[in-house]
């Protein structure tokens, strides 16, 4: 028998909607929902619309989910424990049970996946950046002309290379500065994680050169949040 524990039913709305909550929306909602929890877990979801879904919990009571709602569940890596997430589609209001001693529900490799970290994120690079000798945040996050423009003229120096032209809408900019007693030859492969909800981390191998430098390089990437974290981990090789 499926152990959970059931707790309170969360007033969390998505957005004030008068139509009901598509499965993207409910999508978007969970993701939310961990975005202060260990990233070491993989999201699943119940495919459709569930109107007659069972949960028994720990006192071995059945609760039956009788209005229609989106369901999903949470296994933590490493752990026993797991997390059925229950989104009304009404409103969007949360329910959340935890499960104990137990690896989810039965079929649960048929159910879809909806996010397994890390995520790798497509990422374009260039060795056309700004090294700016004022500015010495290793990764900057541009989300706009304005903001690329405020990064320039925090620049004490004359600009002479521009990082190639970005779509805003739907892409960021990361200028990304760094400093190798080992030299820099070029870059052998870079790759863009999210490793978290708002977490990410730039992995960078690269060749050595001749002699002590500073060096920067750009990469597009799909939208990224301006407050996200980005760690720059840099990997040389001869």
């Amino acid at each position: 028998m499926k152990k959970l524990l059931l707790l309170i039913a969360l007033p969390f709305m998505f957005l004030t909607l008068s139509a009901q909550i598509t499965q993207e929306q409910a999508d978007i909602i969970v993701i939310e929902f961990f975005g202060n929890v260990s990233c070491d877990f993989t999201l699943y979801a119940k495919e459709d619309v569930q109107t007659g879904f069972e949960i028994t919990t720990t006192t071995g009571e059945i609760l039956e989910l009788s209005y229609p709602c989106w369901i999903y569940f949470v296994h933590f890596t490493d752990e026993v424990n797991g997390k059925y997430m229950i989104v009304k589609e009404s409103n969007g209001n949360v329910l959340e049970t935890n499960v104990k001693n137990d690896n989810g529900p039965d079929g649960l490799e048929d159910w879809r996946i909806v996010v397994k970290y890390p995520v790798e994120i497509p990422a374009e690079y260039s060795l056309v950046g700004i090294g700016c000798s004022s500015i010495y945040t290793t990764i900057a996050i541009i989300n706009s002309t304005h903001e690329l423009e405020n990064y320039i003229f925090k620049c004490d120096q004359p600009i002479s290379d521009y990082p190639p032209e970005v779509d805003f809408s739907s892409q960021t900019l990361l200028l990304a500065r760094d400093f190798t007693m080992q030299g820099f030859g070029w870059i052998v492969e870079l790759t863009l994680n999210q490793i978290c909800i708002n977490e990410y981390e730039l992995n960078v191998i690269y060749f050595t050169g001749p002699h002590p430098t500073s060096w920067t390089f750009s990469v597009i990437t799909p939208k990224i949040a301006s407050d996200a974290n980005i760690l720059l981990n840099t990997i040389y090789v001869y």
